[in-house]
């Protein structure tokens, strides 16, 4: 009789999303693998720990971080494996008060930013580069916390806000003449998307580009991969199996929230709403690299190569 598998827990920090479902919920399990998760919410609180401690073998991480954590020396492998997706033309919002006509016109003025480094920041950033030509020099980033890497030092042009404040009321008293707030922004009248009929942008941006910003992906701990040359690929496995499940239930029309209603609607126009796999993730990535590295935000120019050793690399 063949011995039993002893079942390795990784203890995790993942958020629950329809492509993670089967993760938590058992529904795809491995007899060799399994996960001790760690319900932090929202999910990004507990990015820094995962940077700064030893307390996760498995743990998602916001893009920017796992270029900077890698360009700084890491323990951490990168996955090709996007979990979050979104995409960002409409994420920075003005008060319409504060006489702004045009992204350009945000040289000169304060913007607030939960933190520099957010990945949300830094497409949005790219964007205003790319597409509206602001140099993001030229404009005062007012923050309210520090990134995950503390090894990164912020610019000169970056500020701390007043304890206590948020981006909310900084917006509407006129302490910053615009925000990146994401989704979530204030409901008062005042606030309009910046960029003019964002979802137009939207979509013009991934026709020229064919690229859906990535702003989570997962990371493991490295030494894990060296010892147990079967995790990656069953980790994979999983992956792809809760991707597919999930795929299917949006095709079949089951949605659950606004996020899934998002991603079927990707869906329906023939874009991946869940990158996974090196060539999934590439352009994405890819771009984010040159966005960091414009911004300044990486120590030293990375490839996409470099990030995805021989073992990830495979994972196509």
């Amino acid at each position: 009789m063949e011995p039993v598998p002893t079942t390795m827990v990784l203890r995790s920090l993942l958020d629950t999303y329809g492509h993670t479902q089967g993760l938590k919920d058992l529904s795809v399990a491995s007899p060799r693998l399994g996960f001790s998760f760690d319900e932090v919410r929202p999910i990004y609180d507990g990015f820094s720990r995962t940077v700064q401690t030893g307390e996760f073998d498995l743990s998602e991480l916001a893009t920017a971080s796992c270029l900077q954590a890698h360009a700084y020396g890491t323990q951490w492998m990168l996955l090709p494996v996007g979990l979050l997706s979104r995409f960002h033309h409409g994420s920075i919002v003005h008060n319409v008060d504060r006489g702004l006509r045009s992204p350009a016109d945000l040289a000169g003025r304060r913007v607030g930013v939960r933190c520099y480094t957010q990945t949300t920041v830094v497409w949005v950033r790219g964007i205003l580069m790319a597409e509206y030509g602001l140099d993001p020099d030229q404009v005062m980033w007012v923050t309210l916390e520090d990134g995950h890497v503390p090894q990164y030092q912020e610019p000169p042009n970056v500020v701390r806000a007043d304890p206590g404040a948020t981006l909310d009321d900084m917006l509407l008293d006129g302490r910053v003449d615009a925000a990146i707030v994401g989704r979530l922004r204030p409901r008062d009248p005042r606030v309009v998307d910046l960029v003019p009929e964002a979802e137009l942008a939207e979509l013009d941006w991934y026709a020229r580009t064919g690229v859906l910003p990535i702003n989570h992906m997962l990371v493991l701990r490295r030494t894990l991969a060296d010892a147990n040359p079967w995790l990656i690929g069953e980790l994979f496995r999983l992956l792809t199996d809760c991707r597919a499940r999930y795929l299917d239930a949006l095709a079949d029309g089951v949605a659950q929230g606004r996020d899934d209603l998002f991603r079927a609607g990707l869906l329906a126009r023939g874009v991946d709403p869940v990158p996974l796999g090196t060539a999934a993730v590439r352009p994405a990535v890819e771009m984010m690299i040159d966005f960091c590295v414009r911004q300044r935000l990486l120590p030293r120019s990375l490839t996409f190569d470099e990030l995805f050793d021989i073992r990830t690399g495979a994972l196509v």
